[in-house]
C-alpha cells in the first residue's frame, strides 16, 4: 500500500461568492443559479478500483457583506455541503457523490457559519483522472435576484489521504 497526502492549502478558495436560489416572496418566482458552487478541488490521477481515500474540509461563509454596497443577505439562509467526484472540478462533471449533502441555517444573528465534513471512500471504478471536489449551495425562501454569501477566504481547505492498492 502507497499514501499519498494532497491539501489545497491556505487562501485555496475557488470562489467568492455563492448566489442565493430559491423563492422571492415579493414576486413568487424562483430565483436560479448553480445547484453547487466547487470551493475546493484536488486532481487525483491513476485512481484504481479499490483505492481509497480519507477526506476532510472546512469552509467558512458569512453573511456579513457591509464592506460590499449594497449590505446583502439580511435574512436566514440554508447553506449545504457536498463533497463529490467530477471529470472537470464542476457538479456538471458529476460523476458520483463522496458523501450526501449536508446544511444548516446562517440566520442574521449567526453571522458566520464553519462547516467540517469528513469520511472515507473507497473508489468503484478506474479514473485516469478524477477531481474531488467540495461544493456548496446556498437557499432561502426570501431571496431576492443578485443576492449572495460571502465564501471567507483563508479558513479552509481540502486535505485528502489517498491509499493506493
Amino acid at each position: 500500500m502507497k499514501t499519498e497526502i494532497y491539501d489545497t492549502g491556505n487562501n485555496s478558495e475557488l470562489a467568492q461568492f455563492i448566489p442565493i436560489t430559491g423563492l422571492n416572496p415579493k414576486t413568487g418566482k424562483e430565483v436560479k443559479g448553480p445547484q453547487w458552487v466547487t470551493i475546493y478541488a484536488i486532481e487525483l490521477k491513476d485512481v484504481k478500483v479499490g483505492d481509497f481515500m480519507r477526506w476532510s474540509a472546512d469552509v467558512q461563509v458569512t453573511n456579513d457583506t457591509h464592506k460590499i454596497k449594497p449590505p446583502r443577505a439580511g435574512y436566514t439562509v440554508g447553506v449545504s455541503t457536498l463533497p463529490f467526484l467530477s471529470s472537470d472540478k464542476t457538479y456538471a462533471g458529476l460523476v458520483d457523490e463522496v458523501r450526501e449533502g449536508n446544511g444548516n441555517n446562517l440566520t442574521i444573528e449567526d453571522h458566520h457559519q464553519a462547516t467540517h465534513r469528513s469520511g472515507v471512500y473507497v473508489f468503484k471504478q478506474d479514473f485516469p483522472s478524477v477531481w474531488v471536489c467540495f461544493g456548496v449551495r446556498c437557499y432561502s425562501t426570501a431571496v431576492i435576484v443578485g443576492d449572495y454569501i460571502v465564501v471567507n477566504q483563508d479558513y479552509g481547505n481540502l486535505q485528502i489521504e489517498l491509499v493506493r492498492g
